[in-house]
């Protein structure tokens, strides 16, 4: 049953990530195009996606509290219980906004590659790879 909800989230996320990178570089480019430092882009993509992943954990946990009606009752299985919270809570969720904020930096390189933008220096591509000469 675990690999099954890992799966459904882990779809679901990627799909909501794909959703808040697609609408943060269509804000960028709407308000003058990607900034000249590609390096920039990338490290805010990726903190842009990161961020959207830490506040869908905060919703989701706001809202089993709430439906909990009862901050003792979740109070007491997050103490009494702290190992395995950690371990069926906090450790996915790190893995997880570990990889957003990975794959975003991985495709926001891939777009600005795609798109011919070079970095900063004018020598390399985003991810330390000579550019490809047409």
């Amino acid at each position: 049953m675990g690999a099954l909800y890992g799966a459904i989230v882990g779809l679901s996320l990627g799909v909501l990530e794909g959703v808040v990178l697609y609408v943060f570089t269509l804000v960028l480019r709407r308000r003058g195009g990607l900034p000249d430092d590609v390096g920039r882009y990338r490290r805010t993509a990726g903190w842009a996606c990161a961020a959207g992943c830490v506040l869908t954990f905060a919703s989701f946990w706001g809202v089993i509290v709430w439906r909990a009606g009862d901050s003792a009752s979740v109070r007491v299985a997050f103490t009494r219980d702290l190992p395995e919270a950690l371990i069926i809570v906090a450790g996915p969720s790190l893995l997880a906004i570990g990889a957003a904020w990975w794959a975003s930096r991985r495709v926001a390189g891939q777009y600005t590659r795609e798109t011919g933008a070079t970095s900063h220096d004018g020598e390399t591509s985003p991810v330390g790879e000579r550019p490809v000469e047409d």
